[in-house]
């Protein structure tokens, strides 16, 4: 789909070729930012030339009311009615009319933190409970509506002392298929596959995080959260170290998270802003004024037809070809994933071709293709 910081790239992998996927949606464009208002209680499009619009609202109660995007640009709103009988209600924006329809009319759901489009668009991922109490992972077929339990394996161990049964809360979609999921009880962050199995505990947060918002992407898992000094986090999956993110200039108090404007945007509820994060220099600005409380904060990036990569060995180590018409992609190289500022560009081919040809001594090194 969209989500990270990384440029519109395309990574090479050898022996492989990219698919082609679907053009955008004319709701939004490239470089759109889609979040809910959860004071107007409306879902809101900010445009890269600033302009600001309020499709509808929905309605919010309690830590509900969010919305996920799909790699063709559609709008998918999580609602929570409140009252006596609370439900969970799943819609879709409607381009046209402007307002949301229900794509299901079940109510298993009972409440719900956020949820994400599965990496094929066919399914929504919810975080939530169901109408017994029961925490789980739901899975809500978009053609069909049907909704379904995708796992309720929340059991851990707190401070590897006592017995937990998490709250999944927060889930966003990682690399290679996998889905990570945040409790709001202990502060647990969790691996899945988009299927519900494999799951790993990647972190426990110190007692007492409160968790508030999640992204995954740069090949970091950043959250933010309350009651520690820290109020943003990159944690790495692989080893579970985490450092602070940001200046703390300006978040003294964060809301939910989201990628976007080139940075991290973190929402600071006490002065109704969205605020950058610059995840190099950690410099924190306001990019966003007068809005409350923006959740489910997605910047669409729409999913192009991608050029096909190839991988042959050469004289002097092995050549990279792809195919390009257009003239628009260019190859970068680095020598460690994690960091923008390590991609450089790799010389251009011959006016007319789409080759290039690298030496290679051993050691390890990465390649992408980007607009």
């Amino acid at each position: 789909m969209f989500r990270g910081v990384l440029p519109r790239a395309i990574f090479l992998s050898i022996l492989t070729a990219l698919s082609t996927f679907a053009q955008p949606s004319a709701l939004l464009e490239e470089g759109d930012i889609v979040f809910v208002d959860a004071q107007s209680r409306a879902i809101v499009r900010w445009k890269p030339d600033g302009t600001l619009t309020e499709f509808t609202t929905i309605p919010i109660s309690g830590s509900g009311g969010t919305i996920a995007v799909d790699s063709k640009g559609a709008i998918f709103a999580l609602m929570n009615r409140g009252g006596f009988d609370p439900a969970a209600l799943i819609h879709r924006l409607n381009p046209e009319t402007m307002q949301t329809e229900p794509i299901t009319t079940g109510t298993m759901i009972r409440s719900a933190g956020r949820m994400i489009v599965s990496t094929d668009d066919s399914h929504l991922i919810v975080a939530g409970e169901d109408r017994n109490f029961l925490r789980a992972l739901f899975k809500v077929d978009i053609t069909t509506g049907v909704q379904s339990v995708l796992t309720t394996n929340f059991h851990s161990r707190f401070m590897d002392l006592v017995p937990a049964v998490e709250r999944p809360y927060l889930v966003a979609r990682a690399e290679g298929g996998k889905i990570v999921v945040v409790d709001n009880a202990y502060g647990h962050v969790v691996e899945y596959n988009e299927e519900g199995t494999g799951r790993r505990l990647i972190k426990e947060m110190p007692y007492p995080f409160l968790p508030m918002g999640l992204a995954v992407g740069n090949g970091k898992i950043y959250m933010s959260g309350m009651n520690l000094a820290g109020k943003i986090f990159a944690l790495d999956a692989a080893t579970g170290a985490t450092n602070a993110v940001g200046d703390g200039s300006l978040l003294n108090y964060v809301g939910d998270i989201g990628f976007g404007r080139g940075g991290l945007l973190v929402n600071n509820p006490n002065t109704d802003t969205l605020v950058r994060v610059d995840l190099e220099t950690g410099a924190e600005q306001v990019v966003l004024d007068a809005y409350g409380a923006p959740r489910g904060i997605w910047e669409f990036a729409p999913q192009i037809a991608a050029p096909r990569i190839g991988v042959a060995r050469a004289a002097s180590g092995f050549a990279i070809s792809w195919g390009d018409p257009d003239g628009v992609w260019k190859l970068q190289s680095s020598a460690k994933l994690g960091s923008e500022s390590a991609w450089g560009d790799v010389a251009a081919p011959e006016a007319g071709q789409r080759n290039v040809e690298l030496s290679f001594e051993g050691g390890s090194g990465f390649y992408r293709l980007v607009r």
